[in-house]
């Protein structure tokens, strides 16, 4: 039989012994630690010398204060350095975004100044006129560099491109290039409508008589009755053409003495064409017309020596104009 002594360990009775010598060593190193080292300190003068003991937990503060401190400051400058770094990145990053915005900003300046070419050769194909100087006013680029540079700010001098940039593209776009393009649009409607031209085909008929004073035809006097168009003699049934679109606001069929068989087209803006001695009419009043289509056939009606043409270009209610410029006109 086993006695007391050889009898089995349980584990309660392991964790209760392992404690007692924790316990133990515990004690000794607050023992150890209370005593510390002791310094002596001989004076010049003759006498017994000064002992200071300081145990090792006096000892152990300040070390440990000053690892605390160094291991802050270790800590705070790691993190100081992240940061410098991401705002380093950052500031890289926004660098070549202004770069970028600054080239972007260059480039819509330089196609501003192209509209605002554009906008010139519109005016000066509108009737040949200069844009409205007030206007150019609004339209200047201001000189902002001197000012905002001397702040040292190039973000600051983008900004203030932009938004003249931005003024200045609404007043182009809608103030002078609208006027140009209205005015363009006007000249091209006129042109439009301006009889211009012969009144018949090319090669099928001869002016015989201009404008103005003449013997007259018939008594051969001179000076005969003013001839207020322009004569084509030509053979008969020649086609005879309108020289520009409108619409026919006389159409007279039938022999009456003067002007015999003729058609009168309004243009617009006042433009009347007449076309008199037809020997036959093919439109009747309230047809709309269009240029070169052809609207009687050249006869010897009304008060005619031979077949030929009567042309005549009206403006407003004045008398007949010179038909010549007018055919002239390309």
């Amino acid at each position: 039989m086993n006695g007391p002594a050889n009898r089995p360990v349980n584990r309660k009775e392991r964790w209760q012994y392992r404690l007692q010598e924790w316990r133990k060593k515990l004690l000794r190193r607050h023992e150890h630690g209370w005593k510390g080292v002791s310094v002596l300190i001989y004076p010049h003068h003759a006498g017994s010398p000064y002992r200071i003991r300081i145990n090792y937990y006096a000892l152990l503060f300040p070390v440990s204060l000053i690892a605390i401190v160094i291991g802050l400051a270790g800590f705070y400058e790691v993190k100081r350095v992240t940061i410098d770094r991401d705002r380093y990145e950052k500031l890289q990053t926004s660098e070549i975004l202004l770069s970028n915005h600054h080239i972007v900003l260059s480039q819509k300046t330089e196609l501003l100044h192209r509209l605002e070419e554009q906008r010139d050769r519109l005016y000066r194909l509108s009737w040949n006129q200069k844009p409205d100087p007030d206007l150019n006013e609004h339209l200047q680029l201001r000189q902002v560099e001197e000012k905002i540079l001397n702040t040292g700010s190039r973000f600051d001098l983008d900004l203030e491109r932009y938004r003249q940039y931005r003024q200045h593209a609404d007043l182009l776009l809608l103030g002078a290039g609208q006027a140009a393009l209205k005015s363009l649009w006007h000249r091209v409607h006129i042109y439009w409508i301006t009889p211009k031209g012969w009144p018949v085909y090319p090669g099928t008929a001869s002016i015989s008589s201009g404008y103005g004073s003449r013997m007259d035809p018939f008594l051969k006097t001179v000076p005969g009755d003013f001839h207020g168009g322009v004569d084509f003699a030509a053979a008969p049934n020649t086609p005879i053409i309108a020289t520009a679109p409108g619409t026919v606001v006389r159409s007279v069929d039938k022999d009456r003495p003067g002007f015999g068989l003729h058609v009168v087209i309004h243009h617009g803006l006042g433009y009347q064409t007449l076309y008199a001695h037809c020997n036959k009419v093919l439109v009747k009043a309230g047809d709309r017309v269009q240029k070169g289509q052809v609207i009687a056939l050249i006869g010897r009606t009304g008060r005619a020596t031979g077949n030929h043409l009567h042309y005549e270009v009206r403006f407003g209610l004045e008398r007949p104009v010179d038909p010549v410029p007018y055919i002239s006109f390309k």
